[in-house]
């Protein structure tokens, strides 16, 4: 690895994290389905295993929204609207009902009585009607300011909609239907290991902004106006700081390899979601085997914070395979309220799993 960004692309950046991020190899054709139990951190208590899974073909994305689920699948440039029991009932995109644009990196997210699709490839948000065979109705262009925007920095939600990228001049703007930038939030940072940029936002039902860093275990609440209404740093947390550590050798050893001035970055990896009042954020360590440690016990921890009135954390558990199987990192995930379970997916295997959410022992 001679410099961490090559030349944006959408694919570029997700071969790269999954280089820099998955140690493990599962072997060429898709797992049988088995039991993988879910372990908590919390005292006496075992969580059942993973209750459903299918065979994606390249997944990129997901969301949830009024009881269905959205997986974007890359290389199809559709996306997939399942049903809660993972079965499939329509198909958007070039090979399915709908226009035949290219999709590219898809991210979906109920917008009103629209769903939302990102097409980063080409610079554009397009709109579909929440009805039968999902009509298309409209495309709006990206501001010029978005930069080089990957679905592993973006979220859509509520009226506006509120995106992070590389190159912006502010790690989130929020822009309207319009393609009119209505608020920049915070400072544009280097590539270096305090870099701001964000990792996943959120825009409340209180119309607060919720910001979730890559890089460091660090999320933010916003007004709409960018003024900094609360933060929660679990950085002190013990389970993340050894993943910190991970992370800051890594580091190192990008720094030996490479010439002064070289950009580089290393991922805490973060995914998060929100529903509701609630935050759920799933941390990942870094590869680790550069450095000659081990992944046990950084894979898959999965924090429920509370937004309102103060953040706080109210939940910790692990989300970890059978014993019997190598730990995988999950890429990204949705809470899905309808069956009080996380859908979740891997990249690397193309494996959707389902979750249920632990109950409070």
């Amino acid at each position: 690895m001679n410099t961490f960004f090559p030349k944006p692309s959408s694919r570029s950046v997700c071969s790269a994290l999954l280089a820099m991020l998955i140690c493990i190899c599962w072997a060429c054709s898709p797992p049988a389905a088995k039991e993988v139990a879910i372990e908590t951190l919390l005292p006496d208590t075992l969580i059942e295993s993973w209750q459903d899974s299918i065979f994606l073909k390249e997944c990129e994305a997901i969301s949830s929204y009024r009881g269905r689920l959205y997986v974007s699948e890359y290389s199809a440039n559709r996306v997939l609207v399942l049903d809660k029991d993972l079965s499939l009932i329509e198909i958007i995109g070039r090979t399915g009902r709908g226009p035949g644009e290219l999709l590219g990196a898809a991210f979906t997210r109920g917008f009103e009585d629209q769903l939302v699709v990102l097409d980063a490839e080409n610079r554009r948000v397009n709109f579909y009607a929440l009805a039968a065979h999902y009509p298309y109705l409209n495309t709006i262009a990206l501001p010029k300011e978005a930069g080089f925007v990957d679905t592993q920095f973006d979220l859509f939600s509520g009226d506006s909609i509120a995106i992070s990228s590389h190159l912006l001049e502010s790690p989130v703007v929020v822009f309207n239907q319009q393609s009119n930038i209505v608020q920049r939030i915070g400072e544009k940072g280097q590539y270096a290991p305090d870099l701001q940029i964000q990792h996943h936002v959120f825009i409340t039902e209180h119309k607060d902004i919720l910001a979730v860093q890559m890089m460091h275990p660090i999320i933010s609440r916003y007004s709409r106006e960018g003024k900094l209404l609360d933060q929660l740093d679990l950085s002190s947390h013990p389970v993340l700081q050894n993943a910190q550590q991970h992370r800051d050798a890594y580091i190192d050893v990008l720094r030996k390899r490479n010439p002064p001035g070289a950009k580089f970055i290393a991922y805490l990896f973060a995914r998060a979601d929100y529903a509701k009042g609630k935050l759920f954020v799933i941390f990942a360590d870094i590869e680790p085997e550069h450095i000659g440690t081990s992944h046990e016990g950084n894979i898959n921890q999965v924090f429920v914070i509370e937004v309102y009135p103060q953040m706080h954390i109210t939940r910790h558990f692990l989300l970890q395979m059978d014993e019997s199987e190598p730990e995988e990192v999950l890429d990204g995930f949705t809470f899905f309220p309808e069956t009080n379970s996380f859908v979740a997916f891997s990249m690397y295997s193309n494996m959707l799993y389902r979750f249920p959410l632990p109950e409070t022992p």
